[in-house]
């Protein structure tokens, strides 16, 4: 068992389960029911279609918050919403045979919507609180019409030890996180409540702008061929990211609930 209260800001456990990782919320926490994601739901924007295991790849927890805190919530940040999701460590493989060339467990990604009468979508802040990830950030010309062409392609490691842990999501970006290390994953984000992701324009083009792959003892990018044409990635660390004046000195759940208007610009950015 694995105590990540400290480092959420939320009394929240890391344990072993059959599936061999489990998020476990302590009895003053609550969220929805939480959803796994299955490799077969990932199937459109795989590499490799073919790709069967692990089975379960990770689980999202949305509308994690403290039972004390509710009233809180609803009065300060009635707009957003706070979520945990724990990933799977390992490759993406065909009967649990592991090979060079394999994508690393990865979310589905995705976009979020236009504001109304904006050419800016919603942005989002993400923070790690375990084990080493990377968050796959790309700005295409149009959130949905990626066959146009990508602008931007940034690729921000994050590992738990680090310094900053925090990713914000800027406007205009699609965004995908991907398991490069050994361990679990667990994040937490805040973002918008009233809208949904876009995941087709992730279909549509079998993934983001670049595969992250197995290679040797680390990752490697390799371009998804299904784009027209692709930026060059910037590869970075979480510290050279813009914080969009997210506080950095606690965990994000307690950041916002003391100071919410540092968190006003996920539903009205500019």
């Amino acid at each position: 068992m694995i105590d990540l209260s400290e480092r959420l800001g939320v009394n929240v456990r890391l344990v072993r389960s059959e599936e061999g990782w489990m998020i476990e919320l302590g009895e003053d926490v609550v969220s929805s029911k939480p959803q796994p994601r299955y490799i077969s739901e990932l199937k459109p924007v795989l590499r490799n279609q073919d790709a069967n295991t692990p089975h379960i790849l990770y689980w999202m927890f949305r509308d994690v918050r403290v039972k004390e805190d509710e009233s809180t919530l609803r009065s300060r940040v009635p707009l957003l919403r706070y979520d945990i999701s724990l990933f799977v460590p390992g490759v993406m493989s065909v009967d649990g045979c592991e090979k060079e060339g394999d994508e690393f467990v990865k979310a589905f990604g995705h976009y979020h919507p236009y504001l109304r009468g904006k050419d800016l979508t919603f942005p989002e802040v993400y923070e790690v609180a375990y084990g080493r990830v990377l968050f796959l950030l790309q700005q295409p010309e149009d959130v949905f019409q990626p066959k146009e062409g990508i602008r931007r392609v940034i690729i921000v490691e994050v590992d738990a030890m680090d310094e900053r842990k925090l990713v914000v999501i800027p406007p205009n970006f699609g965004h995908v996180a991907i398991v490069v290390g050994d361990e679990p994953v667990v994040t937490s984000n805040w973002v918008a409540r009233n809208f949904d992701s876009q995941y087709a324009p992730f279909a549509l083009m079998r993934g983001a702008a670049y595969y992250i792959v197995k290679k040797g003892n680390g990752w490697a990018y390799e371009p998804n061929p299904n784009y027209p044409r692709l930026p060059s990635p910037e590869v970075i660390n979480s510290a050279s990211l813009e914080t969009f004046g997210v506080p950095t000195d606690s965990p994000i759940y307690v950041a916002c609930l003391r100071e919410p208007s540092k968190f006003q610009f996920l539903i009205e950015p500019s």
